[in-house]
């Protein structure tokens, strides 16, 4: 639906704002991202208390729109240097969006880099280690499971390029 407009289209927070100007060519998972706003957003107004029970049903998409959204705006806070701020966003959404709302399987996977490259080497590792173990549990829906071994292989790479251990 929003392809033809997907080179006008820049991120803020969780919401695409239209801007007259062209932007750089980008794919669904690589927006153009203010991040001004877009952190201000995540900080003030996105907050998202943790649920203390499974999603339900009609709760799933907006809550898969966060999880897919919340890391491209912490690349982006990597890409510019701003460590401390990208942290703080990983720590936002890993802390608000927890395991008992639903198991985490290959959506995680770009959160444990960003830890890994902003140095929080033990959040990447515990991240990593629980994505294995709802693999290797069977925790996950058929969709993720039907990912185990590209996921798998990815945390490994991960894990070796970063030098930590999700045994």
């Amino acid at each position: 639906m929003l392809e033809p407009w997907q080179s006008h289209l820049i991120l803020e927070g969780m919401v695409f704002r239209l801007v007259p100007h062209r932007l750089k060519p980008v794919n669904w998972t690589d927006n153009p991202v203010n991040l001004e706003r877009s952190f201000q957003l995540f900080k003030d107004t996105f907050q998202f208390s943790s649920l203390q029970h499974s999603l339900r049903e009609e709760d799933l998409s907006f809550h898969q729109h966060w999880l897919l959204i919340h890391p491209q705006v912490v690349r982006e806070l990597i890409r510019a240097n701003r460590v401390d701020e990208a942290i703080s966003l990983a720590d936002m959404l890993n802390s608000s969006f927890t395991e008992t709302m639903a198991p985490r399987g290959s959506l995680w996977i770009p959160l444990v880099e960003q830890y890994a490259q902003c140095g929080r080497l033990k959040s990447a590792r515990t991240l990593a280690k629980q994505i294995t173990d709802n693999f290797s549990g069977g925790k996950l829906n058929d969709y993720e499971m039907g990912r185990k071994t590209s996921a798998l292989k990815r945390l490994n790479e991960l894990a070796l390029q970063y030098r930590f251990s999700i045994r």
